[in-house]
C-alpha cells in the first residue's frame, strides 16, 4: 500500500511539473515517456526497500516494545545505524543499476552528495505508534527526497524543478562553424554537470541540436569523466 501511494504521489508531482512546462506536442511525448520508465524505476526501488523496513521495525517493536523517553531514544540510535543506511544502501544502487551504472559510479556518487544527510529526522513519530508510523511513511516522502538528492549537483538545491532547469541550459552548441573541429569543454569545472547531463533524455529531448561530432565530444568527455565504458545504448542516437 505504501509503494502505490509513493508512485501515485510521485507521479502527480511528476505531472504538475510537465503542465507548468512550455514544449510542443512532440517533446511532451517524449519527456512522458522518459518519466514513465523513472517512475517504474521509482516504483521497484520502493518495492525493493519496503519490506525490509516492514521487517526490521517489527522486529523493533517486539524487542523494544517500551513508548517512553529512553525507548524511543534507543529505537531512534539502531534506526540511524542500520535501517537508514540499508535503506540508502537499496536507493541508490537499486537507481543506479536500474540506470545502468556501474559500481564505482555509484559509490563515488554517494561519496560526493553526502547520502546520509537525506534522510528526513521525524522519528519520534515514526518510531511511535504503527498507524501514526503509516501515516508519516506514506506523506513524508522519503523516496522523493532521495530521488532529488541523487539526481541533484552537489552543493545546490534539491527543490522540484531545479534538476530539469540545469538540464535544460545544457543545449549543445549550434552556432559553431566547423563541425569537424571540436568544441572546447572543460570538464574539469563542470565535471558533475556532465555527469548528470549525459543521460538519454538529453539527446532525445534535444535530437536536432546535437551532430555526430559533438555527439563524439561528449562520449569522449563522459569516459573521461566516469573512467568507464559507456551503458549500452548511450553510445548512440
Amino acid at each position: 500500500m505504501l509503494v502505490y501511494m509513493r508512485g501515485a504521489r510521485k507521479r502527480y508531482h511528476e505531472y504538475l511539473e510537465m503542465k507548468k512546462q512550455e514544449r510542443s506536442e512532440e517533446d511532451k511525448k517524449k519527456a512522458e515517456k522518459e518519466e514513465i520508465r523513472y517512475s517504474r524505476r521509482m516504483f521497484l526501488v520502493g518495492l525493493a526497500s519496503g519490506p525490509p523496513q516492514h521487517i526490521f521495525y517489527k522486529v523493533l517493536d517486539r524487542r523494544i516494545p517500551g513508548r517512553d523517553f529512553r525507548s524511543i531514544s534507543m529505537k531512534i540510535l539502531i534506526d540511524q545505524l542500520v535501517a537508514s543506511p540499508m535503506c540508502l544502501l537499496i536507493f541508490f544502487f537499486g537507481m543506479g543499476y536500474l540506470e545502468l551504472r556501474n559500481y564505482q559510479y555509484i559509490v563515488d556518487e554517494m561519496k560526493e552528495k553526502k547520502t546520509g544527510e537525506t534522510d528526513p529526522r521525524p522519528q519520534p513519530v515514526s518510531l511511535g505508534p504503527p498507524c501514526h508510523r503509516w501515516c508519516l511513511l506514506s506523506l513524508r516522502g522519503e523516496q522523493s527526497v532521495s530521488s532529488l538528492k541523487a539526481h541533484a549537483d552537489p552543493g545546490q538545491s534539491c527543490a522540484p524543478g531545479s534538476l530539469r532547469q540545469r538540464m535544460n541550459n545544457h543545449r549543445f552548441d549550434t552556432n559553431h562553424k566547423d563541425p569537424d573541429k571540436p568544441v572546447p569543454i572543460h570538464a574539469s569545472t563542470h565535471n558533475q554537470d556532465f555527469q548528470t547531463c549525459y543521460t538519454t533524455k538529453i539527446l532525445r529531448a534535444f535530437p536536432k541540436q546535437c551532430n555526430s561530432s559533438q555527439l563524439r565530444q561528449w562520449e569522449l568527455a563522459h569516459q573521461w569523466i566516469t573512467k568507464s565504458r559507456l551503458p549500452p545504448g548511450l553510445n548512440r542516437r
